[in-house]
């Protein structure tokens, strides 16, 4: 609990910020928000451009096996490295469904959401893979391995292309996307626990809209303090790897939930339709069944506390439907 005390001090302070930011209203919030993301996109562009440009990278690294690489692993060791992998590569991801939270607070729901959620994902992925790309075009696969844990790759790789500089600015963009993930994140979830307790889910307090600021205050607050908490129960790659866990096991049950409806409720009318319906739920449900048991195999610490906060919901439920 006490180890890295002031980062977890400072990252207390960082989610009480924002979360004063976003009772301010969600103006202040989105407003923070979409500079933080043209800033970043613009940073990122740049950090693509200037690596495919550099003289130092090769094209023959994005070709090059690691010379760790273990040649005799079958299809089960390979399937367990990337899904072990897996864990800390989505925590990359997180938040591409956070714009669902604010649908209430969407013009023209049906037709925005989706775009926002296709169109928003795509950006990210794009993104990501372009400069993952750039990393190894500049630095072979090797160099990243034998980085040591205080280390961050894209700081290496700026400090490669633009010395010290490029390496404070670097530490300085990924400073910039920290908050925005957060901002974002405090933005959506407190929505949902605010929908909860408006549908007599979650204790009734949390479903109180501010007279002067209208914003869920006291959900944002209850949000600000369990995450406090959160930060100092143990250490970030603990906490983003049991989030991950914790996350598929509803992204699955959301996707078992849509061929259920189907079969059982076929007169429902679907304002929104899968794509490749049964085909795409089906597959990304047992991807999500794989990942659940290849965690509690290898990572049962992280498997074993994720199961243990879901469970916590269990004796609310009940004592919230007592009536």
């Amino acid at each position: 609990m006490i180890d890295n005390l002031s980062v977890k001090l400072l990252a207390s302070i960082l989610i009480l910020s924002l979360t004063h930011i976003n009772f301010k209203g969600i103006q202040y919030a989105e407003r923070l928000s979409s500079i933080m993301t043209i800033v970043m996109l613009t940073a990122a562009a740049m950090i693509i451009i200037a690596g495919f440009s550099a003289p130092m990278g090769k094209f023959s690294n994005l070709i090059t096996p690691s010379s760790h690489a273990d040649h005799t692993w079958g299809f089960w060791q390979i399937t367990k490295a990337i899904t072990i992998a897996s864990l800390g590569a989505f925590w990359g991801y997180e938040g591409w469904n956070g714009i669902a939270y604010i649908g209430e607070e969407i013009k023209n729901p049906k037709r925005n959401l989706p775009l926002a959620l296709g169109i928003g994902t795509l950006i990210v992925m794009t993104a990501y893979v372009l400069l993952n790309i750039v990393f190894v075009y500049i630095l072979p696969v090797d160099y990243f391995i034998q980085l040591t844990p205080n280390k961050i790759a894209a700081v290496e790789v700026a400090g490669k292309l633009s010395g010290h500089i490029g390496m404070v600015l670097v530490a300085s963009l990924i400073v910039v996307t920290t908050l925005n993930a957060t901002n974002s994140t405090i933005l959506t979830s407190a929505r949902m626990m605010y929908a909860m307790a408006r549908d007599k889910l979650f204790f009734y307090k949390a479903a109180n809209v501010h007279p002067k600021y209208n914003t869920p205050d006291i959900a944002l607050f209850i949000q600000a303090f369990w995450a406090i908490a959160l930060v100092f129960s143990g250490s970030f790659d603990q906490l983003t790897d049991m989030l991950v866990f914790a996350s598929f096991i509803f992204y699955g049950s959301t996707a078992l939930g849509v061929i259920i409806l189907r079969v059982k409720h076929p007169e429902y009318e679907r304002k929104y339709k899968v794509i490749g319906y049964p085909f795409v739920p089906g597959l990304f449900l047992l991807f999500c069944a794989a990942l659940f048991i290849i965690t509690i195999i290898n990572k049962p610490y992280e498997a074993i506390w994720g199961l243990s906060l879901i469970a916590t919901g269990f004796p609310v439920y009940w004592w919230l439907n007592r009536k």
